[in-house]
């Protein structure tokens, strides 16, 4: 099950990979590139915890992964899911948003 298990972890991480690195290219300002920088830090932090967690309570600590998943990787990943969501929000305003009017 293990294994089933880290190839879709691996799956998913090399699908993320690519939409992160296709999305630089649109970028359109200084807001959209710091949200976007944002997500990659954070994400260099937060996986490397969750596979610690994924680690200890593979091999039966799961006290200890869950204190890494609370202690450690839980408000690093909520600022994670936050920065993605603000990316999100802000090219949505965008997309809604009238075309400005030219004079």
């Amino acid at each position: 099950m293990q294994a089933k298990q880290k190839e879709t972890q691996t799956a998913a991480r090399t699908r993320f990979d690519a939409a992160y690195a296709a999305l630089s290219p649109l970028l359109v300002d200084d807001e959209e590139r710091k949200l976007y920088a944002s997500i990659g830090q954070l994400r260099t932090v937060v996986l490397p915890l969750l596979d610690e967690a994924m680690d200890q309570a593979s091999r039966g600590m799961k006290e200890m992964a869950s204190e890494t998943l609370i202690d450690k990787a839980q408000t690093l990943q909520t600022q994670w899911i936050d920065a993605m969501q603000a990316l999100i929000d802000l090219q949505s305003r965008r997309t809604a948003a009238p075309p400005p009017q030219r004079a």
